[in-house]
């Protein structure tokens, strides 16, 4: 993963009283890695630097919360790319082409039906399926990256997890963030 995804993590850890350090050791990632925009990091880390967010500062939307806080700086190098006059399907395809070089573990897939276009990651990494900071960020990322190039414009149909939700956890974040239905359990993402 390009560093870029974690643009915005070290601010949100410590404005939750946390300690970047912490969560960084606990990992096994150098602080420089999440504060440095043009390092690679492993899949696994990246992760993992969000579950250990998660789970240290007691914030279960974490991975929501860092994506409503980035910009187009997230997708890194492939934002350059972008030309302000594409249609919607043509940044699409060149978001998913350029994305496909700096990211490992899932492929993105556009499938597109009259005036609908749905976003279908193929995850290669079974253990990441039902993981809940992965499917949080992939998903709000995706949507926070949508709503700046359409500036709010592109109206989301629905989110689909291929997790369950935990007994009694909050759902509201969701239902803020998305302003969409959600559904869990669905059979990809």
């Amino acid at each position: 993963m390009h560093s870029s995804f974690l643009t915005g993590f070290p601010e949100l850890v410590i404005s939750r009283g946390g300690r970047l350090a912490e969560n960084c050791q606990q990992v096994k990632v150098s602080p420089e890695f999440v504060v440095e925009r043009n390092h690679l990091l492993p899949f696994d880390q990246f992760n993992g630097l969000l579950e250990s967010a998660a789970d240290l500062l007691d914030c279960p939307d974490f991975s929501l919360r860092l994506a409503s806080a980035q910009d187009l700086s997230l997708i890194g190098p492939v934002a350059s790319l972008l030309d302000p006059a594409q249609t919607m399907e043509e940044a699409f395809e060149a978001i998913t082409r350029e994305l496909s070089l700096i990211i490992g573990g899932f492929r993105i897939e556009i499938e597109k039906q009259a005036h609908i276009i749905s976003i279908v990651y193929r995850v290669a990494m079974p253990e990441l399926e039902h993981r809940r900071q992965f499917q949080d960020y992939l998903f709000a990322s995706t949507v926070t990256t949508v709503r700046m190039l359409t500036e709010g414009s592109f109206p989301l149909r629905g989110v689909f997890f291929t997790r369950v939700p935990g007994r009694g956890e909050d759902l509201a974040p969701y239902d803020q963030f998305f302003r969409s239905p959600i559904a869990f359990g669905a059979k990809h993402l």
